[in-house]
This record gives structure tokens, sequence and C-alpha cells, in this order.
């Protein structure tokens, strides 16, 4: 899955990339909770199997992005 991600406060937001190279909102995968704090930097690593973020509570979180693990996390509330 081609992921686009950016972050909203402490939450890491997660969509699908449409074929066409764009997001919207119904293509809304999942919200990555686990930081205490504003997140200041986040982003995919080759092939986009993965997230990073760091956050203001001096935290990197590492998010794995395969579908299975995204509904693992679903399934449990993220983080």
């Amino acid at each position: 899955m081609e992921a686009v991600v950016w972050a909203r406060g402490p939450v890491v937001k997660l969509w699908r990339r449409d074929p066409g190279g764009g997001v919207s909102k119904d293509k809304r995968v999942i919200d990555l909770i686990g930081h205490r704090a504003l997140i200041s930097h986040v982003v995919t690593a080759p092939p986009g199997n993965i997230a990073v973020s760091a956050g203001e509570d001096g935290t990197v979180r590492v998010w794995p992005l395969s579908a299975d693990r995204l509904l693992d996390l679903a399934g449990k509330g993220a983080g």
C-alpha cells in the first residue's frame, strides 16, 4: 500500500494514495496514536512500508505500515 502520512497535534494521520497521486478524505486508513505531545516530524521510509515520527515529547516512533499490522492497530486503538 502506498501511503501518505502527516501529523496533526500528537497524532500521525495515514491516508492511502490514489492512483493519480492525490489523497481524499474517504481514503483515510487510520490515526496512529502514541505521542504525548505535538509531532515535529513524520516521514515514510522507502519503500513506504514504515513511517517514523518524532515528537516534542522526546520520543521517536516507528510505525509498520503493512496491511496486516494496520488492521491489528485499528482493532486495538493504534499506539
